[in-house]
């Protein structure tokens, strides 16, 4: 009889999550890679005097101790409250993970609330990693996707 395995937990999604951010803010390789993370818009990102990450794909709280300035996790509408105050503002989202029994793939996009409510976020660059369960440790698959808008 083969066993099924089990899909990964809320608790490790939100492990992967912090993972990916840690690395993208820090400079730093994912587990199972030697090379270190550059995001494109990164310098954007950083430029208010916190880093703001939509809270909407995560289920709890992250540490990001290593990042250059101190992390925000806040909502979208409060982002977009923000932006109008500001005249603008650039945020970190996460996309919907997609998860299989042994593996889960996020996406993590930068992305731009203008100062005009009405007006959609507009989308910055973007990393994709797929991580997969080895030996009890999740490591990243192959080298993570970055793509610009």
């Amino acid at each position: 009889m083969k066993s099924r395995k089990a899909k990964p937990t809320t608790k490790e999604v939100l492990h992967l999550q912090e993972i990916v951010l840690r690395a993208v803010l820090e400079g730093k390789p994912l587990p199972g890679s030697s090379q270190a993370i550059r995001f494109p818009d990164l310098a954007f990102v950083q430029r208010h005097e916190s880093i703001y990450v939509a809270a909407e794909e995560m289920k709890g709280k992250v540490a990001a101790g290593g990042a250059p300035k101190p992390v925000r996790i806040v909502p979208l509408a409060a982002l977009r409250t923000k932006a109008k105050e500001g005249g603008g503002l650039a945020y970190l989202q996460f996309g919907p993970p997609h998860i299989e029994a042994d593996s889960v793939e996020l996406t993590l996009e930068g992305r731009m609330a203008t100062a005009d409510p009405k007006e959609p976020s507009l989308g910055l660059s973007s990393i994709h990693v797929k991580f997969r369960k080895v030996e009890g440790r999740w490591e990243a698959q192959g080298e993570p996707i970055f793509s610009a808008n």
